[in-house]
């Protein structure tokens, strides 16, 4: 079963504000129980259009 980030206040929320506490990639990625910041970052691609670091650029405007 393919892994996604959720919504609300779950693993999206989470990742989300990890992202946006500045918290290293590959880290949030190991937190969140993704096999590595590649999976992470496809996952998130998909389901937000952005990648982890782009998230964070635009969370930070």
């Amino acid at each position: 079963m393919a892994q996604g980030l959720g919504s609300g206040a779950g693993q999206g929320g989470a990742v989300r504000g990890l992202l946006r506490a500045g918290e290293p990639i590959a880290e949030i990625a190991a937190a969140c129980s993704f096999g590595d910041q590649s999976h992470l970052t496809r996952v998130f691609k998909s389901e937000t259009g952005l990648t982890p670091a782009a998230y964070r650029a635009a969370s930070r405007v």
